[in-house]
């Protein structure tokens, strides 16, 4: 007598275990939800005015640890080099185009504009007559802004 090769019993235990083995792909290690990212925020930045070229550090939340995550824009679009990131704090080197204004930074897809950051310059200021020009540190306004 043959026996055979296929049963409904075996196609019904083949179906079962296919499906248990789908089931069991599909669940993940973790039972919690992946975390959403939240909006950068700037609280202030150190110090309060810097000079072209120089380094100053943005304080805020939610920056990421990743460089390549993050720009930085200072006034009309002046992209900043960032040099080091945390959560709470970024590094950022002021562009050499740069003007008094408005910072921006962009984690990921999510941006926030901050308060107006003071780019100094070097004014020569008359002190009195017969004494020499006093170099003085002055805002950096683009001729367009005025003051």
């Amino acid at each position: 007598m043959n026996t055979p090769i296929f049963t409904l019993g075996k196609f019904y235990k083949n179906i079962l275990s296919a499906l248990l083995l789908f089931a069991l792909a599909a669940c993940s290690d973790s039972d919690e939800p992946a975390a959403e990212q939240l909006p950068p925020t700037i609280s202030g930045y150190e110090p309060t005015g810097q000079f072209t070229g120089q380094q100053i550090t943005i304080n805020g939340t939610n920056f990421g640890t990743s460089v390549e995550d993050v720009e930085v824009t200072f006034y009309d679009g002046e992209v900043a080099v960032v040099n080091t990131v945390t959560a709470t704090a970024l590094t950022v080197t002021v562009p050499s185009n740069a003007y008094v204004g408005p910072v921006n930074v962009k984690v990921k897809e999510l941006e926030v504009e901050g308060s107006d950051f003071e780019v100094l310059t070097i004014c020569n200021i008359f002190v009195g007559i017969g004494l020499p020009l006093q170099p003085t540190p002055c805002p950096r306004v683009k001729p367009s802004q005025g003051l």
